[in-house]
């Protein structure tokens, strides 16, 4: 304008660094020099956020992408990435993965529970051993069929499913009754030549006998719906959540080891809803 800035400064340096204000930057154009009035500087660069948003707010919230969450450092803010976010809390699953994918699949623990958290503790089943599979466990003892005794089973154990569970001891002694012994600690005891597998205090059912249906070493099978005890209320400890451990303990009047009786291995399980 032909006039020194020296003859300019009066009323005309805001931040009295010797330059008139109308030669300092201003990237909103309201005639105040940026660094002269107070603005969000979210990453402390000197500028004002509403002079960094071209091409810098994804989201047009007023907020420069970099200030913006981004928990993936990848530099795009998470809420304009298109990313699984199954509990839809706004944080990308695969923020959320560090000690809440107790399986490695890349899915989040709490996604994952519908059908799959049988005893209600927010864990998936497939990282609880014993939980929604039974699991087996301990040996049985040699019967006088020269039949190893083994249990299997059938269905789930459930505090409310009408469906049955079925404890079955396979390769057990015909016409001789046993009875299914369940605690809630394993054992792996020596007992009358073979192993007691579950550890008292213990409860028992009704002796039964065998049937048939077997298909190995001998033709019987000894079978107990453990949803009929669990439902019966009988036994209170019988609850959601519960691990519960059992075996076959059979007569054998004919027994090698002379104790006239049989033991199957054992098997742990967990009551579902």
């Amino acid at each position: 304008n032909g006039i020194p800035d020296e003859c300019e400064l009066v009323g005309n340096d805001c931040n009295a660094n010797g330059i008139p204000d109308d030669c300092e930057p201003d990237c909103n154009a309201n005639g105040i020099p940026d660094d002269c009035e107070t603005f969000t500087d979210c990453n402390a660069n000197g500028i004002p956020d509403e002079c960094e948003l071209v091409g810098n707010d994804c989201n047009g919230n007023g907020i420069p992408d970099d200030c913006e969450p981004d928990c993936n450092a990848n530099g795009i803010p998470d809420d304009c990435e298109a990313l699984a976010d199954c509990n839809a809390n706004g944080i990308p699953d695969e923020c959320e993965l560090a000690g809440n994918d107790c399986n490695g699949n890349g899915v989040l623990d709490e996604c994952e529970l519908d059908g799959n958290d049988c005893n209600l503790n927010g864990i998936p089943d497939d990282c609880e051993p014993g939980v929604g599979t039974p699991q087996f466990y301990c040996v049985g003892k040699t019967n006088s069929a020269g039949c190893v005794p083994f249990l299997t089973t059938t269905g789930v154990p459930s505090a409310s499913s009408t469906s049955p569970f079925r404890i079955v001891g396979n390769d057990v002694m015909t016409g001789q009754a046993g009875f299914l012994i369940y605690a809630f600690k394993k054992a792996n005891l020596d007992f009358h030549g073979g192993k007691l597998c579950v550890k008292a205090p213990f409860q028992r059912s009704i002796a039964k006998l065998p049937k048939g249906g077997g298909s190995g070493c001998t033709p019987d099978t000894l079978r107990f719906n453990f949803n009929t005890r669990i439902q019966s209320g009988a036994d209170p400890l019988l609850t959601v959540g519960q691990t519960v451990r059992a075996q076959w303990y059979q007569r054998d009047p004919a027994d090698p080891s002379g104790f006239a009786d049989s033991l199957t291995n054992g098997v742990s399980f967990t009551i579902c809803q």
